[in-house]
């Protein structure tokens, strides 16, 4: 029997994936759960595990090269003669349609998501998302480049507006003149934890004892925006803008004006003159364990996610230093964990 490993689908948005690294080749023998590959989206590099014991038989995609979401991108097979057997001839899907009507099964697990993921993932969304921030033109360059990029600083979108040639190599970087290189914008990480009891407890009461029925991460915007007003200094007057995203089937993604005002019944419109001042990325109730923005985002991003056990809260706070001090960031999760550990706090 043998199995095709599929490009993922990784976010909502994503069309395409990028192999940044194989980490088995060949005729290698492979577990379940090890790892075959690194995939680089436009957003994050998450690890793609095997899913079966068996012999890598084929690698199809290189590395550095875009590959559609839902194209093969290897294959495995259950003994080193069918490894053989299909490593010698063309790409597996072209080579014998009864052997793969029979015997090939998908696969596409990243590291903590679920085997097979819903079709609809595949389908970019249609909601009031920041398109232009999170849906960037896909930049071709080594990975090599990449890393070097990064180093340096260099802002590769800057070069592709300034009609440098892709895709990239280290060559091109070394030639580039510095007055067209724009510096990547520094980001800081924080990161806490918090139990989950009593935030739970008191979203179930109100689904339970009122006609309101708020999703977690709307609850949760409403006290994000509350420790981000508190943290920056605002009043019940100022306007904050926070864009809630959830990367579930269905989840949330709306632009929220005040949410810590807004009450739990209804969603204040957002004033398209208010800026978004905070991205909050919701992945509770999905199978990512992990989310990291690149390097685009100008806007302070609060990543939140659940332990395996499901008994706390794990939030990572990305931010531009030019955007936001470390001290007003700290202060913006201490806040935020002193809401979710007394949500009374947001209502007084």
């Amino acid at each position: 029997m043998v199995h095709e490993i599929i490009m993922p689908a990784l976010g909502m948005t994503q069309d395409t994936g990028v192999i940044v690294k194989w980490c088995k080749q060949a005729g290698d023998l492979i577990a379940t759960s090890d790892i075959i590959a690194e995939v680089e989206t436009d957003k994050t590099t998450m690890e793609i595990e095997a899913g079966y014991d068996g012999v890598v038989a084929f690698l199809k995609a290189e590395i550095g090269i875009p590959v559609p979401v839902g194209e093969m991108i290897a294959l495995l097979a259950t003994t080193h003669e069918e490894a053989v057997k299909f490593a010698q001839g063309p790409a597996p899907a072209r080579a014998s349609e009864a052997d793969v009507a029979a015997s090939c099964e998908v696969l596409a697990s990243p590291r903590g998501a679920q085997s097979e993921l819903p079709s609809p993932l595949r389908t970019p969304a249609t909601g009031p998302a920041l398109q232009t921030e999170l849906q960037p033109a896909r930049i071709l360059a080594s990975p090599k480049a990449r890393r070097l990029a990064r180093k340096r600083g260099i802002n590769l979108q800057t070069l592709v507006a300034q009609g440098i040639r892709q895709p990239f190599h280290v060559s091109d970087l070394d030639a580039i003149p510095s007055t067209v290189i724009e510096p990547l914008a520094v980001i800081d990480e924080l990161q806490m934890q918090v139990t989950t009891e009593i935030f739970d407890g008191f979203h179930a009461r109100i689904i339970t004892q009122t006609e309101a029925r708020p999703t977690v991460g709307w609850f949760m915007a409403a006290l994000v925006a509350g420790a981000f007003r508190k943290a920056t200094g605002g009043d019940w007057q100022s306007k904050v803008g926070l864009h809630l995203k959830s990367f579930d089937v269905g989840g949330d993604d709306m632009v929220m004006q005040n949410p810590d005002l807004s009450g739990l019944r209804g969603i204040r419109e957002m004033d398209p003159e208010t800026p978004v001042e905070l991205v909050l990325i919701d992945l509770s109730t999905s199978r990512l364990t992990e989310y990291r923005p690149g390097q685009r985002h100008a806007v302070p991003t609060l990543i939140m996610n659940r332990t395996p056990d499901r008994r706390f809260f794990k939030f990572a706070l990305y931010y531009p230093v030019d955007h936001l001090s470390r001290v007003v960031a700290v202060q913006l999760l201490n806040n935020l964990v002193e809401r979710v550990e007394d949500p009374f706090i947001q209502i007084l």
